[in-house]
C-alpha cells in the first residue's frame, strides 16, 4: 500500500476572517471550500499550509445553525459570568435573548401596575400583589399578570361613608396608566353603589326634614295655649283689683 499525503488546501482569508469574528460556523463553511474534492494534491516538496481543526464547542454552533435556519445569528461568546444563558449554562441564542428581554420587559410593567392599585387603596389595601408567571428561557420566573384585593362593600347603615369608601375604590381601580378590563368593571361597580348611597343619602334627609315639620306645629299649639293661660290670669288679677277699688262689674263679663 502506498502512503499518499492528504489532501489540504490553503486556508482562505475569509475562513481566517470569520475564525477572528467569533463565527466559527461560517469559518467551518469556508474551510469546507478550501479544498474542492478531486482538486490535486500539492506537489511533493512544496510549502504546505497548517492545518486548522475546529474543537468539538466550536463545531456545536455551526451544527445548531444548519438544524434550525430560523434560530437567527448565534450571539457573540462572551466571559461576563453575568450574561444570560439557559438552565444548563448554554448562551442563549438569539431569539431566546429577544424572548427574554420582550418577558422582563412585561414583567416591570405588571408590578409597576399592581404597585398603583396598592398605593391608591390606601386603608382599602387587604393583600397581594399575587402574580402568575412564566419560566423564561433562563430559568427564571417572569410575571405575566397581577392582582391585588381591596375592600369594596359598602358601609351598612351610613350612605355618606359609603360614597367616601366607592370614590376611592374608583381611584384605586383606575390608578394604573394603562387599566385593565377587570380594573375598568371594579370602577363602574363602585360608581353605580356611590349612586345608590347618594339616593339613601337623599331619602334619609328627606324624612328627617318632614319629622322637624312635623314636630313644629305641636310646639306651636303648645306656646298658644301658655300664652291663653297668661291672659286668663291677667283677668282675673285685674277683676279682682276692680273689686278691691269699687269699679263696676263690667270687667266681671271677660272673665
Amino acid at each position: 500500500m502506498v502512503a499518499t499525503e492528504p489532501q489540504t488546501g490553503p486556508i482562505s482569508a475569509g475562513a481566517i476572517n470569520a475564525l477572528l469574528a467569533g463565527r466559527p460556523s461560517r469559518a467551518l463553511a469556508r474551510l469546507t471550500e478550501a479544498a474542492p474534492p478531486g482538486s490535486a494534491p500539492p506537489a511533493r516538496g512544496a510549502a504546505r499550509a497548517d492545518r486548522v481543526e475546529l474543537s468539538p464547542e466550536a463545531r456545536s454552533p455551526a451544527r445548531r445553525s444548519a438544524a434550525d435556519p430560523s434560530a437567527g445569528p448565534e450571539p457573540e461568546a462572551t466571559d461576563d459570568p453575568a450574561a444570560p444563558a439557559t438552565p444548563s449554562g448554554e448562551p442563549l441564542t438569539g431569539n431566546q435573548q429577544r424572548q427574554l428581554q420582550q418577558m422582563k420587559k412585561r414583567d416591570a410593567e405588571v408590578r409597576a401596575h399592581e404597585q398603583a392599585h396598592v398605593a391608591a387603596a390606601g386603608a382599602l389595601f387587604r393583600g397581594g400583589p399575587t402574580y402568575q408567571t412564566e419560566k423564561g428561557p433562563d430559568g427564571n420566573d417572569y410575571a405575566v399578570a397581577g392582582s391585588v384585593s381591596i375592600d369594596s362593600d359598602p358601609v351598612p347603615g351610613d350612605p355618606e361613608a359609603t360614597i367616601a369608601k366607592m370614590q376611592q375604590v374608583r381611584r384605586a381601580a383606575l390608578a394604573p396608566a394603562d387599566p385593565s378590563t377587570t380594573d375598568r368593571r371594579v370602577a363602574a361597580q363602585a360608581s353605580r353603589a356611590e349612586a345608590q348611597a347618594r339616593q339613601e343619602l337623599a331619602e334619609q334627609r328627606a324624612a328627617e326634614k318632614a319629622e322637624q315639620q312635623a314636630e313644629q306645629p305641636s310646639a306651636q299649639q303648645q306656646g298658644g295655649a301658655a300664652d291663653a293661660r297668661d291672659d286668663s290670669n291677667a283677668i282675673y288679677t285685674a277683676t279682682g283689683a276692680a273689686r278691691s277699688t269699687g269699679f263696676p262689674r263690667l270687667l266681671d263679663l271677660a272673665a
